[in-house]
């Protein structure tokens, strides 16, 4: 239980949300126990499992605050409510009011797992080349700090040449996870690792760390991270002694214009000065409100900040900013807790991707022993065959059942906007799509306006697939939002879509399947 102070007034409380507002739960009758407890249920259903409920906080949002006995009496209601209801208290932080008469409570509730259910956030490590995205991953799933040899790292990287160098030129995803108290599972105190079954066995909620390439090299493969239709947060990763660099700045500038939840993360602060770390953070904040993003810079000092960092995760126009290291540890503890309590968005996520018609992405091949090469997806003419299902798992732990929709088209309107122009595009252009999984070349086909400058818009028809997209070839790129699917339609000449050619420098693993219709 921590505390610190509290301030005034809060937003007025709505019934949508999975925040509730409670002045004193004390002296609670058993009619009233089951509202509260059908209550407590709509709020974890709105959070998709989790909710937060204020203590010593009136419905108008004025914060009131109570006497220690009316506190701990609330707590214990609040207890009750949280069994009757399926749910645990994972965290609770008190505080004093903002006149300093009484003390208010944060608590953070989880409903209990149920079989097949995990809660889920997604969030994707984008930042320049050097900056620690993989030893910041490696730190948090093994427990263990970075050192001189960078050892941290090593267990993140997927391919010799990757030790070699000490540069990402994959994707690769680690899974952590927190239990019902909000403690972290990936490891015990003696520093023994989990293994992924013994994780997702463990936890209440898993939070998925998708580590990118920084390096100009395999900037195809970081544009396929940002452009992941499935993500809940972007994490922007900046060196205290480096700055925002260009391709810090690009990031952020396109994690943006696809209006992603942000995080910005400034490593290496025990590499830095004084000076060097306040420039850095000053060009932070400035590239923030830059017209290409416009947003708030919040800065992370106490674990109230991390709270109230958490409590807004779902206001995409404040972007929070945390100074840490992987040598010493300085502040991995808040991070840690700000991922534990940073709201899920996986329920609405499902849903829009059900309604959305959404294609069968091929994210990864792997190897199963005794069964050989795995792909997930329909075949080269975009059909698909029946077979037989053997076992289904996710994150290599049994399920019993699992549902999707699949579409296919060849071609697409979409309203394009530009962000990057040193060239002029026109019809007949190649630009290479990403859009989550997929990374392929399209040609616009249809012009309806010109696209000469930077911020310049209009509608055009490509070739395949569709939702919103980033846009690039060697001089330009922009932002689009698939208008209208023509599915299994379009001449065959001019309307079939490329395939992609890979620059030969770019390592073999990093390429992605895809679908040719």
């Amino acid at each position: 239980m921590g505390a610190g102070r509290s301030v005034k007034t809060m937003m007025m409380s709505t019934p949508e949300g999975n925040t509730e507002y409670k002045l004193k739960l004390v002296n609670v009758t058993s009619q009233r126990l089951t509202h509260l407890i059908t209550q407590m249920r709509w709020r974890l259903a709105e959070g998709d499992g989790e909710c937060v409920y204020q203590i010593g906080v009136a419905d108008d949002g004025t914060v009131q605050g109570l006497q220690e006995h009316d506190l701990a009496a609330s707590l214990e209601t609040l207890a009750l409510m949280a069994e009757k209801a399926g749910a645990h208290i994972t965290t609770i932080h008190s505080r004093l009011s903002f006149d300093g008469s009484g003390m208010v409570a944060e608590v953070h509730l989880r409903r209990v797992r149920e079989e097949q259910h995990f809660l889920d956030v997604r969030l994707a490590l984008v930042g320049d080349s050097g900056v620690g995205k993989s030893t910041l991953i490696g730190v948090l799933g093994s427990g263990i700090l970075e050192t001189e040899l960078g050892a941290a790292r090593l267990n993140i990287f997927r391919h010799n040449h990757e030790m070699l160098t000490g540069r990402t030129s994959c994707l690769n995803t680690e899974i952590i996870g927190f239990d019902e108290h909000g403690r972290l599972v990936n490891h015990d105190d003696a520093g023994t690792v989990a293994t992924l079954a013994q994780i997702c066995q463990r936890a209440t909620k898993l939070v998925h760390l998708r580590d990118s390439p920084g390096h100009i090299k395999y900037e195809k493969t970081a544009m396929r991270a940002l452009a992941d239709p499935s993500l809940d947060y972007v994490v922007l990763v900046v060196a205290a002694n480096h700055g925002m660099t260009p391709r810090a700045k690009e990031h952020l500038a396109v994690a943006c214009a696809l209006e992603c939840r942000m995080i910005v993360l400034v490593t290496k602060i025990d590499q830095s000065s004084k000076v060097q770390l306040k420039a850095t953070l000053t060009e932070i904040a400035t590239a923030i409100k830059a017209p290409t993003c416009k947003r708030v810079p919040f800065l992370i000092r106490n674990r109230d900040d991390v709270m109230s960092a958490a409590r807004n995760g779902d206001t995409r126009n404040i972007i929070p900013i945390l100074l840490l290291s992987c040598v010493t540890g300085q502040n991995l503890d808040h991070l840690k807790h700000m991922l534990n309590m940073l709201p899920t968005d996986s329920g609405k996520r499902h849903a829009r991707q059900r309604l959305a018609d959404p294609l069968c992405h091929v994210q990864e091949t792997f190897d199963v022993p005794d069964t050989g090469l795995v792909v997930g997806g329909p075949d080269d003419s975009g059909c698909f065959a029946p077979v037989t299902v053997t076992d289904v798992q996710r994150h290599r732990t049994p399920v019993k059942a699992v549902e999707d929709q699949v579409s296919v088209c060849t071609s697409f309107e979409a309203s394009l906007m530009l962000t990057k122009a040193e060239a002029s595009l026109t019809e007949g252009t190649e630009v290479c799509v990403y859009l989550g999984s997929v990374r392929q070349h399209c040609r616009l086909t249809q012009l309806h306006g010109p696209l000469e400058h930077e911020e310049d818009t209009t509608t055009a028809t490509l070739t395949w697939p569709g939702a919103r997209f980033v846009f690039q070839n060697q001089v330009c790129r922009g932002l689009g939002t698939v208008c209208t699917n023509q599915l299994g339609s379009g001449p065959q000449s001019d309307q079939e879509p490329l395939d992609e050619q890979e620059d030969e420098s770019e390592n073999e693993a990093d390429r992605t399947p895809h679908l040719t219709v």
